[in-house]
């Protein structure tokens, strides 16, 4: 079994542009690629997990959301490990939309993960409740796109992420260190 990082895209690596099908829009966040390269130097996987409801409501295409991925994917350099997404609007009730945990569990099969090893990391409160819905050790906000506001949701519900973290790099650098701390204790 494999570890993964489990990843939503808009808001958390590249700035959230709403309904996004240009891919001349999509703009990572500058330290999204160095994070990513150093999750992949902690030994995970990189699984993206991401709602793009925009489709479900005719707002773009499936071929406009492939499009903008690939913009994504050239300004990284590299590709993920796995892209899960759901295309289904929130009224469909669909069990891979966050904040259920259907994306996960998808690729958690597919690439047989460990989601007791594996971490969530998402700037909305969806994407916190989809990572605990899914069982995954511990799930990660970031303030960046809808953080703050997700912050404010998720005390209302009294469902705290395991740390709140300023950009994607502090989050990774969050979870080196709880990596740190484990390995010490063997």
């Amino acid at each position: 079994m494999r570890k993964a990082l489990f990843l939503d895209r808009d808001g958390t690596l590249v700035k959230n542009v709403p309904y996004n099908g240009d891919p001349s829009r999509v703009e990572l966040f500058s330290d999204t690629k160095e994070s990513l390269l150093k999750a992949r130097e902690l030994g995970f996987l990189l699984v993206l997990c991401t709602n793009q409801s925009g489709i479900g409501r005719g707002l773009i295409t499936e071929e406009d959301f492939f499009e903008v991925q690939k913009k994504f994917v050239s300004l990284l350099g590299f590709e993920f490990d796995e892209v899960e997404y759901c295309p289904h609007s929130p009224d469909e009730g669909c069990p891979c939309r966050k904040p259920k945990p259907g994306l996960i569990q998808n690729a958690a099969f597919k690439l047989h993960i460990d989601l007791s090893e594996s971490y969530l990391i998402g700037d909305n409160a969806s994407d916190i409740l989809a990572g605990k819905a899914a069982g995954v050790k511990d799930s990660i906000l970031v303030s960046t796109g809808g953080g703050i506001q997700a912050a404010h949701e998720l005390e209302a519900i009294q469902c705290q992420p395991g740390y709140v973290a300023k950009t994607i790099l502090d989050a990774i650098c969050w979870i080196e260190g709880e990596s740190i701390l484990k390995s010490s204790k063997i």
